[in-house]
């Protein structure tokens, strides 16, 4: 809700209008439209809700190709996680956090030239707008506003979490025998952690405790840090990570966690908006692809010179 009563007061007053005006001339650089910047700053906030404002773009390859690279902006539910990685592997750096933003919109812009090129090819559409005057922000309007997008919001993300969470608490506390499992490190959630250790093994942090946290992860992004307290105990998270993970391999988990594809609440946004589940399960692949892709590479650098 304080997100949305930010943006309305920047709606209301009539920057908001004059920020993606501007912003139009840089993504034209890149073969893109300046609309999509709207979409991507509520995305800083919720991934579901920048999704959901996709509709007020002018042209379909706009919307598809905005819902696409949306997700690679960190929500806030990803910022536990980021600081965690940063207390534990950064010290007190004040580099890492800011560079896990850069990270995303270098990759928003790669990923836009990328898909201009193969999935959605064209020109950007024209951007012809009559700017607002700059005027008072109005409560009822804002309240309004926020009102709408909030009740919305939570319609939306009820139905798919809360049946996520179901999913996840079975998987968390019973074996494949259907009986409760005594310790986590029983659980199916473990045995699917285990079975996907080669696939994380050349990133270096393909333990079942971090892949099982990843998996957790899709019903809200700091539920990653929920589970690593309940396989570690909260009070030795951060000693247990730094001993699994070696410093060369923080940032690559830093960078496959922020542009890995978003909670299941988002992919369900995705998919009505998109209205096919071919498209959703690209989008999907393409966001995983993309992380795993991009994260082998500077591992093996890192390691090389570290």
């Amino acid at each position: 809700m304080m997100l949305f009563i930010c943006l309305a007061i920047l709606e209301e007053c009539g920057y908001m209008a004059r920020v993606t005006f501007i912003m139009d001339r840089v993504f034209h650089r890149f073969n893109m439209s300046g609309q999509p910047f709207i979409p991507m700053l509520l995305g800083t906030g919720c991934t579901v809700q920048a999704v959901a404002s996709v509709r007020t773009l002018e042209t379909e390859t706009d919307r598809k190709m905005t819902i696409f690279l949306t997700p690679f902006m960190p929500c806030a539910t990803k910022m536990p996680v980021i600081l965690l990685v940063v207390s534990i592997l950064a010290g007190d750096s004040a580099y890492i956090a800011p560079l896990a933003y850069l990270i995303a919109i270098l990759f928003i812009i790669l990923g836009g030239i990328f898909l201009k090129h193969t999935l959605f090819k064209g020109e950007p559409a024209p951007f012809v707008m009559e700017l607002p005057e700059y005027k008072m922000p109005h409560i009822k309007n804002i309240t309004h506003f926020v009102w709408n997008r909030s009740v919305s919001f939570f319609r939306k993300i009820t139905s798919i979490i809360f049946l996520s969470t179901v999913v996840i608490w079975f998987l968390k506390y019973f074996t494949f025998s259907l009986v409760p499992a005594a310790t986590i490190d029983q659980s199916i959630l473990a045995d699917i952690g285990r079975a996907l250790v080669p696939v994380f093994a050349p990133l270096c942090f393909g333990t079942w405790e971090l892949i099982s946290a990843m998996i957790t992860g899709y019903v809200a992004k700091d539920n990653v840090l929920a589970t690593l307290g309940i396989i570690h105990g909260a009070d030795a998270v951060n000693g247990a990570l730094a001993a699994s993970m070696p410093a060369a391999a923080a940032i690559p988990f830093l960078i496959f966690f922020i542009l890995s594809s978003p909670c299941f609440a988002s992919m369900g946004a995705i998919y009505k908006e998109l209205g096919s589940a071919k498209l959703t399960w690209l989008a999907v692949l393409f966001q995983c692809g993309s992380a795993y892709i991009f994260s082998l590479p500077i591992y093996q650098i890192l390691i090389r010179i570290m």
